[in-house]
């Protein structure tokens, strides 16, 4: 999540949504590899999870993850800054 295209990324999903990579790329100002990049980093961190069906690959955000991970955020913020 330190990077700014990552965080773009997550904020394009709005509650249950499902969105193909093309729609991601489509959305971003960066090329195809780079956004695949910053989509498989965030897969790799279990932020987006990818269900294949047919030729589309659909990406959900792992809501009770991120959850987590803000406010883990949130209380380091409070008790060391």
């Amino acid at each position: 999540m330190g990077d700014t295209y990552r965080q773009r990324i997550m904020l394009l999903f709005e509650p249950g949504e499902r969105l193909t990579i093309k729609q991601i790329v489509d959305w971003l100002p960066l090329s195809l590899t780079a956004t695949i990049h910053h989509i498989r980093v965030l897969q790799g961190a279990g932020l987006l999870d990818a269900k294949k069906e047919g030729r589309d690959v659909y990406l959900t955000a792992n809501k009770s993850l991120l959850i987590d991970a803000l406010d883990t955020t949130a209380r380091y913020a409070e008790e060391v800054l």
